[in-house]
């Protein structure tokens, strides 16, 4: 038997022996000696206890939208050091245009950027603004990585809960949405060819139940 000794970050936010969240080690970075925390929607339970995800769902995180705006606010404060970076180092790069080519600055860039957040508000409780550091990454889709201090993740708290949908939410499965993009039609997805080489289609539509049902059909194609 092999006996381990590990140090975790643990962040408490109620009174219950429950309200902690273990931030696993994998998703923590330390940074001039501060901790970063990864924030994604799937993978870590302990953030969706956090910030009142459904933990019963199989998705906990799938009504909430906020870490999409955190990314893209993270992408707006790296690509303008990205363009100034550009300007210095690439001849021809303009000002203002996309960076060709980003990864070839990464040795260019700092380590963290500093990102200006909105003020928000939910159950009457206001937050912000607030300027936090974010890890620089050069990945626009990566996920965000952001300070790990109590007055961050307060507002991460706040900004999650701001941005939760009401009502029923279905995530769209993968293989579907996939489909769809074949497409370009909302619900009707492509399946290859039927036998006389005609492309298939699957639609989905309401049936007289008002149960969702799905038709597979042949699409016959001629020329115009």
């Amino acid at each position: 038997m092999s006996v381990t000794v590990a140090t975790r970050t643990v962040v408490t936010f109620g009174d219950k022996p429950s309200d902690i969240w273990v931030l696993p080690n994998d998703n923590v970075v330390e940074i001039d000696g501060e901790p970063f925390v990864t924030l994604g929607y799937g993978g870590d339970r302990g953030f969706a206890r956090f910030v009142g995800g459904d933990l019963g769902a199989s998705n906990p995180l799938a009504r909430f939208s906020w870490l999409g705006h955190a990314v893209q606010a993270r992408n707006v404060a790296v690509d303008a050091l990205l363009d100034k970076v550009a300007s210095e180092k690439a001849m021809g790069h303009i000002a203002g245009q996309a960076v060709k080519n980003r990864q070839h600055f990464a040795d260019h860039m700092p380590q963290l950027v500093s990102v200006a957040l909105p003020q928000l508000t939910h159950d009457d409780v206001a937050i912000g603004p607030i300027t936090v550091k974010f890890v620089c990454d050069l990945g626009r889709k990566s996920l965000v990585q952001i300070e790990c201090t109590p007055r961050v993740l307060e507002y991460v708290k706040v900004a999650m809960q701001a941005h939760k949908q009401s009502g029923v939410v279905r995530c769209t499965p993968k293989h579907a949405y996939r489909l769809a993009i074949r497409t370009g039609v909302k619900g009707v997805w492509s399946h290859g060819k039927d036998y006389s080489g005609n492309p298939r289609v699957s639609t989905t539509f309401v049936d007289g139940d008002g149960k969702n049902a799905r038709r597979h059909d042949g699409l016959m194609t001629k020329a115009l």
